[in-house]
């Protein structure tokens, strides 16, 4: 389901996960939260060795889906994690779902303007 709107680009599978991303990259990433409608879109951890606000995300009401952001490539990959980064035994390598995100054409999903 498509839960767009003039500030995000957003994708609802009801009951499972959300994908939400700002179309802007300067409203994500190092420190900003936007709500996405289904919780405040927070960063867990930057990725260094990619321009930001590329890094790995959480939405609010799915604290167990993890996003892959790369801000080349848009979402990438999810995981469903065992323990939500707000939980102090959170291991991103511990899941029990992992998805490659791939779209037609590989164009990218998602992808933020400046």
């Amino acid at each position: 389901m498509d839960c767009s709107n003039q500030e995000q680009h957003c994708i609802l599978i009801p009951g499972r996960m959300v994908l939400a991303f700002p179309k802007s990259c300067s409203d994500a990433g190092a420190g900003r939260r936007p709500d996405t409608g289904y919780g405040e879109l927070r960063e867990v951890a930057p990725t260094p060795h990619l321009a930001p606000p590329s890094g790995s995300y959480v939405v609010g009401a799915f604290p167990n889906v993890l996003l892959f952001y790369d801000v080349s490539h848009g979402f990438n990959e999810v995981r469903i994690v065992r323990r939500s980064p707000y939980d102090r035994e959170f291991d991103p390598n511990d899941y029990s779902e992992r998805y490659d995100l791939i779209t037609p054409k590989g164009v990218g999903l998602f992808i933020c303007s400046e």
